[in-house]
């Protein structure tokens, strides 16, 4: 099974896999490591409890209770462990704590798996040389030279980045500025 295979079959854990009871510290690193290995080239150091420290004394992650961390702790960090490769920790808790406020901890943490595995099937496929896939999926071609595809992969996500951030700095109302109408003709 190769790179893309894995990436596409990936997911996350749901709230309800996750432990019903508290852990400490270090079985926080592995869980959340095992969890989020496959999202990183390097597996070294993806979490460490020196980090969860410095997440709690910075406000990131709400502080463990008698040392011992619980679903909401987990979720928010396995959040933070996935999307701290493309956004700063300012603007993930920001979104943590809008779709907390908008859906409750379990169906927002849920919906980010949900979402991330989708948009992980979505991306692989519009990189992948399956061109039935993508014209099912896409309604388009969109083939891709070989050695453009590292390019589109960085491009969707900081499109990806660049979108959600606007969207989280709004909260949840994202309206272009312009709006393309036909042939490059623009309405403000």
């Amino acid at each position: 099974m190769d790179v893309f295979e894995n990436l596409f079959e990936f997911r996350l854990p749901r709230w309800e896999e996750l432990p019903d009871f508290g852990i400490y510290n270090d079985q926080l690193v592995t869980l959340v490591t095992n969890s989020c290995k496959k999202l990183y080239l390097d597996s070294d150091n993806i979490l460490t409890a020196s980090m969860i420290n410095n997440y709690v004394k910075l406000g990131y992650l709400k502080k463990p209770d008698k040392k011992k961390y619980y679903k909401g702790h987990i979720a928010n960090l396995i959040i933070i462990t996935a999307l701290k490769q493309i956004m700063s920790l300012d603007i993930i808790t920001k979104g943590i704590n809008y779709e907390i406020s908008s859906l409750g901890a379990k169906e927002g943490y849920d919906s980010f798996c949900e979402e991330f595995e989708k948009s992980m099937e979505i991306v692989l496929l519009v990189i992948s040389d399956d061109k039935k896939a993508k014209e099912v999926l896409l309604g388009k071609d969109y083939s891709i030279k070989p050695e453009l595809k590292g390019i589109k992969a960085a491009t969707v996500s900081l499109c990806c980045k660049l979108i959600t951030d606007y969207y989280i700095e709004n909260r949840g109302s994202f309206k272009p500025q312009k709006q393309i109408i036909d042939e490059g003709e623009q309405k403000e």
